[in-house]
Order: C-alpha cells, then structure tokens, then sequence
C-alpha cells in the first residue's frame, strides 16, 4: 500500500505485492485511473460477500424442505440477486444455474396431481376388512403422487389418522391415552400392522383359498374369471403355485366349456391365459345358442299358426217366425201348416183370425211394454 502525501509517494513498510506496487505506479501516473481501480475491487469485495449469502440461504432451504416437509410455494420469495451491483458479474454463469437451482422443487410439485381426499374408516362391523383396504390405498395414492406433502412416516400416519371416525378413532386414541405411541406414530409398517391387527380379516387367506377350492361358474365365464380373481389376489402365486390356481379355475367351469378347453388347458402358460380363453369360447357358445333360439322361435311360430283361407261365410237361413200381437208361442211345423191351411188362429187354435182372438188381446193388454205377442216356429225337431 501507499500513501499520498505533498506530492511524494511514500511506501510503507511490508510485504509487498504486485497489485500495491502496480496501484503505487498507476496512482503516480494517473491519478483518476487509480480511483476507478479501487472502485472496481470495492466491487469485486462486494460480489464475494454475495455470493457467500447466495450459497447460505441455498443450503438453508435445502434443510427446512427436507426437516419440515412444507411447500416450498408457501415460504417468502427471496431474491438472491444483487440488486445495482454492475452488469459484468451478472454475467456469472454459476450464479445464474445456482439461482435457478433453489426453485426446482416448487416447479415439481406443481405437477403433482389432486387426489380426492381418502374414504372415512368408521370401524363398524361387516365389511371392516374390504373398508379397511380401501382406506389404506387410497392413502397410499397420496403418499406416492403428492411425495413433497408426505416427507417422512409421521407425516403419512398424521394424515391417515385424520380420517379416522366412531370406534376407529376411539381405539386410536386411546392407544396414545393408555399405552403411548411409541412407534406408531412414527412407523408406518407398525402402524398398517397394528390397524390390521384391530380390524383386519385374520382368517383372509385362509378364506380365499376355500373359496377358490369350491368356486364354481353359475352364469358367464367373465363373471366367473371376477370372482375366481378377486380371491386369487389375498394369495401368493410363489406359496400355491401356477399349477394350483389353474386346476382350481379349470374345475369350477361349466361341463360343456371343460370339454371345449380339454385340449387347450396344459398348454396356458397361467391361469390368466386360461380364463381368457375359457371367456372366449363361453361367448361363442352363448351366441350361437341365441342364433339357434331365435330361430326356432320363429319356425314354431309358422308351424302353430298357419295361415287359414278365407271363407265367406253365410247367414243361417231366417225360420219362420209368425207373430201376434200376444205373447209369443212356439208351435211345431206341422201344427203351425195345419192352422194356415185350416184358417184356425195361430194364438189359441180356435176358428177364427189372430187380429180377432180375445185370448191374444188379454195377452197383450198384460204386458206392460204393449208389444204384441208372437207365435214362433219351433226349430226343433
């Protein structure tokens, strides 16, 4: 270093370098020169310290992401720029790829999906079992699609007990009340053991094997393939074998689909393989059972119903129907020609006209509809 006194450069004692002996030269050359040199390392010093902050507030961040597990989106912009501090060390190209470093995970997380939120677990009897897995899946959904919300097992287990409700949400409180924790709050295996252990089916394997010995198809074959599937999932491929489970889907299919696939069933790899197959043929068969329904249906129709040919029908011819004015008598043919060809009254039989009969008169007068009454042929043998 230097000092300037009444015109002479004085130099002081020390060790000296060539950035002082070069500054003592240029500040006895020229002095506005020396002034923008010492600007320029003012400036220089200025950018270290910077840079200094830039990487502690870096590696500050990095610890509360991976300590607390929050959103990174909801913590307070910070500028790690500089702000008026020159255009050349802007230019930094590690400055500038460091900056860009820190906001990565929250461009991350804004593409991690929304997920409806998982099914109550309530703990009442029936289905525990089946409810107990749906909850636990849809939780594990959350853990593997939103990673940044769940950074550790305290922090899934937190979320799962929050849907926790009735007598589910009783047995975990008073865990924490009577025994404590422990590990249950901060393992997540201990604490899908434990749930299990308080409302799991214990017996679940052991069911789905009986049910696949004794499966059998009573409609469809892809209903069938459902059900037989459903069962096949709570056991291990590795304990029963490939073997088992294609004996046992083979056993429970229909007679007439057995004799389809008696050719076919060594040479399925697995029992996948083995049901399509088996789905395949049960629906050609169904359709050609229904092409064979329909049409004998329609055969039936034409034979029961033949079509009959029209005939004109004539009206019986009209009997002889002779009528008085008194209530109507049936007489014989021969009795009704005898009394015409004799001129006797068709009324009484007596001689002398139906106009003139006294009887047919009081018989008329009787009925209250005044209608006369009228002597029919009889057409009776």
């Amino acid at each position: 270093m230097s000092k300037r006194g009444t015109g002479k450069t004085i130099v002081l004692h020390g060790p000296a370098t060539d950035e002082t002996s070069t500054t003592a030269n240029t500040e006895q050359s020229d002095p506005q020169l020396a002034d923008a040199l010492t600007q320029l390392q003012t400036l220089q010093a200025q950018f270290q310290t910077l840079q200094a902050q830039l990487q502690t507030l870096q590696e500050e961040n990095e610890r509360l992401r991976h300590t607390t597990g929050e959103n990174t989106e909801d913590q307070p912009a910070t500028s790690h720029e500089p702000e008026d501090q020159g255009s050349a060390e802007r230019n930094d190209d590690d400055l500038s790829s460091e900056s860009s470093a820190v906001w990565t995970p929250a461009t991350t997380q804004d593409k991690e999906p929304k997920l409806a939120p998982p099914p109550e677990f309530h703990g009442n009897k029936g289905n525990n079992d089946q409810d107990l897995r749906a909850y636990l899946h849809q939780c594990n959904l959350h853990y593997r699609l939103n990673p940044s919300r769940f950074r550790d097992d305290a922090a899934r287990i937190a979320f799962a007990t929050s849907f926790l409700r009735g007598k589910a949400l009783t047995w975990w409180l008073n865990i924490g009340e009577y025994r404590g924790y422990g590990d249950l709050e901060t393992n997540l295996d201990a604490f899908k053991a434990e749930i299990f252990k308080q409302y799991g089916d214990a017996d679940r394997e052991t069911d789905a094997y009986y049910k696949i010995s004794s499966s059998t198809q009573r409609d469809s074959a892809r209903n069938y393939w459902s059900a037989f599937n459903g069962h096949m999932a709570q056991l291990s491929v590795k304990d029963y074998g490939i073997k088992f489970f294609k004996e046992a889907f083979y056993k429970g299919l229909k007679t007439s689909l057995k004799e389809k696939l008696l050719d076919e069933v060594h040479d399925c790899r697995d029992v996948e393989e083995l049901a399509q197959k088996a789905i395949q043929k049960d629906q050609r068969i169904f359709a050609m059972n229904r092409r064979e329904q329909s049409g004998n249906t329609l055969s039936d129709k034409k034979t029961s119903n033949p079509p009959q040919p029209r005939t004109k029908t004539k009206d019986p011819p009209d009997t002889k129907t002779p009528t008085t004015r008194g209530k109507k008598r049936k007489l014989s043919p021969d009795e009704y020609d005898r009394r015409k060809r004799e001129g006797l009254c068709l009324y009484c039989g007596e001689k002398h006209m139906v106009k003139d009969c006294e009887k047919a008169k009081n018989a008329s007068a009787t009925q209250r509809t005044g209608s006369g009454a009228a002597v029919t042929q009889s057409t009776d043998s």
